[in-house]
């Protein structure tokens, strides 16, 4: 979990194993088969494979003429794409790098960000000010792993346990829009606690 610190992905990976989950971590897949996984280790059996390695750029951005890395348009620090200063991109076909040289991540909070930024920068533009850099401004990553188990890190601050995963369900309930369905999804939320119901269980990454 890169966006973790290093104790609460072993917190995680803790709570995961009392979970019964076997945590394989820095293994390669080479190849899925119809009954078991290759790694660079050996063979996995498996039944069932569930692919959820991450997300990755539209295949279509490589036929755009625009310069690209690994799946992601190559962009300035403006949000301007590479050697097209009137081309603009942003979300997850974006490369854009962090401050510290490090990609920043796919996931909603970043391309929310990049909108308003952009909208400010075709102002600039359209005005004759200078353009600005942008900075994600990282408010902070959480994770829900079960019943009473959820991991926190917001600005330094690490929170794991039921503390965590209240939480996180209150944050969840605070950005979902309207009052009806804060109270539907408090409703359901209420019986599956009191049922064990095992219903989807949410991940919000970088809140």
């Amino acid at each position: 979990m890169p966006s973790f610190s290093e104790s609460l992905s072993r917190k995680t990976q803790s709570d995961l194993e009392k979970l019964g989950v076997k945590v394989l971590t820095n293994t390669a897949v080479k190849e899925v088969r119809a009954d078991s996984i290759i790694t660079e280790g050996g063979e996995i059996p498996a039944d069932t494979t569930v692919w959820a390695a991450g997300v990755k750029g539209v295949p279509a951005m490589e036929t755009l003429g625009l310069p690209v890395t690994r799946g992601r348009i190559d962009v300035a620090s403006t949000m301007q794409v590479t050697g097209f200063e009137n081309v603009w991109a942003i979300g997850d076909i974006a490369g854009a790098i962090n401050s510290d040289g490090t990609p920043l991540p796919m996931v909603a909070p970043v391309a929310m960000q990049q909108g308003r930024f952009i909208a400010k920068q075709l102002t600039s533009l359209a005005t004759g000010r200078q353009l600005e850099n942008f900075k994600y401004k990282d408010k902070g990553s959480m994770a829900t792993i079960g019943r009473h188990k959820a991991i926190v890190e917001v600005k330094g601050i690490r929170i794991s346990g039921p503390l965590a995963w209240v939480a996180w369900l209150w944050l969840h309930l605070f950005y979902i829009l309207g009052g009806r369905n804060k109270i539907g999804t408090m409703a359901d939320w209420t019986w599956n606690y009191l049922t064990f119901d095992r219903g989807n269980r949410h991940i919000m990454d970088s809140f």
